[in-house]
């Protein structure tokens, strides 16, 4: 295995913890990858209608397409919404070139999350927690570090974000 060279943030509550990612890749002079505006880059620019053709599985080969995509980033500092990371070749990819920083939350952050998507049925709504849990449970068994935070100030995960990586690295 070569140099680890990103910083991979994983969590829930996606708004803070990527103005976080954002505030940690200038402190680390790194470059901000932001996952989730992938995602939408390609949702919005891609010739295929995700509601008519494909849609989930379609969603799921992009998905699987840029997490191969930033596996093979360098110097960067990489946001990562739990609600994309999955167990798969790509992540154990992704891990063995970044070090893995899992910020746990709040456990209804899930919860929220399938309540805003009005859209499911109830048989839906099952599959997606018991998906968004199996990725919950993979990331916390393949991250380098966890951080437990509420994730409502930015300010403050940075700063624990930073505290923990410090005496992490000089663990290594």
């Amino acid at each position: 295995m070569g140099l680890k060279t990103n910083i991979i943030l994983i969590g829930f509550n996606e708004s803070v913890i990527k103005e976080t990612a954002k505030r940690l890749s200038k402190f680390f002079d790194l470059y901000f990858a932001d996952v989730e505006a992938l995602i939408e880059y390609y949702l919005t620019n891609s010739e295929k209608n995700i509601e008519n053709l494909c849609g989930i599985e379609y969603l799921n080969e992009l998905k699987d397409h840029i997490m191969f995509e930033i596996s093979h980033y360098e110097n960067s500092f990489i946001y990562l919404p739990l609600s994309v990371f999955a167990s798969d070749s790509n992540c154990e990819k992704l891990s063995q070139n970044g070090y893995v920083v899992f910020v746990n939350g709040k456990q209804r952050d899930i919860h929220n999350y399938i309540a805003n998507k009005s859209r499911l049925t109830d048989q839906e709504r099952k599959v997606l927690l018991l998906s968004l849990q199996n990725r919950l449970d993979f990331c916390k068994s393949h991250s380098d570090l966890q951080i437990f935070d509420k994730c409502t100030d930015s300010a403050r995960l940075e700063k624990k974000v930073v505290s923990a990586l410090k005496k992490f690295f000089k663990k290594e």
